[in-house]
């Protein structure tokens, strides 16, 4: 039984794969300007922790068809903006403390605004698909982090810290709304 599922999990897999189609050279061009104007907001429907997979009984403390290693993160608050040079990051953590563990009652979650040590933007034409890089530290941690980008709106981000174990998330951006 186990065996039918998994290939049929992998027939559609690659069924979906198949079926994407490329941009066309204007489509692309379109979707290059947008990451390039830097003024996007990603939120993120998934968190999929690496530290969890050890820690036996926490499965029946999650809903939403949630489970130790896909955390549903609908109905979460979680943003990570761009906005030109700067970012205001608010993300959920789940996983564990490497070094020490927050004092009760501190966020344990990921929180940054301001500007990044480093930013690095790479397209892949062949892959279609942008990859922001940002290094940046807090108050009590440091981190980097890989966003990608794809032209149908979907995202993807690793997380590496010095004191939590490696986190990454998968969800949906948009365009900023302009101000005023």
């Amino acid at each position: 039984m186990d065996k039918s599922i998994a290939y049929l999990f992998v027939s559609i897999l690659f069924l979906a794969c198949a079926s994407s189609k490329k941009l066309n050279e204007e489509d692309f061009s379109n979707f290059k300007n947008k990451i390039e104007d830097k003024k996007l907001e990603i939120t993120f429907e998934w968190a999929n922790p690496l530290g969890l997979g050890n820690v036996q009984g926490i499965d029946k403390l999650f809903i939403n068809g949630s489970t130790q290693n896909n955390i549903n993160l609908i109905g979460n608050q979680n943003f990570f903006r761009i906005k030109n040079d700067s970012l205001h990051i608010e993300l959920p953590y789940y996983g564990t403390h490497q070094i020490t563990a927050p004092t009760p009652g501190a966020n344990i979650g990921i929180s940054f605004e301001g500007i990044p040590k480093t930013d690095n933007l790479e397209f892949d034409n062949e892959k279609q698909k942008a990859t922001l890089k940002y290094d940046f530290k807090t108050k009590n941690d440091s981190y980097n982090m890989r966003l990608t980008l794809f032209p149908g709106n979907r995202s993807y981000l690793s997380v590496t810290s010095d004191r939590k174990t490696a986190i990454s998330y998968t969800g949906n951006w948009r365009v900023l709304k302009k101000e005023n």
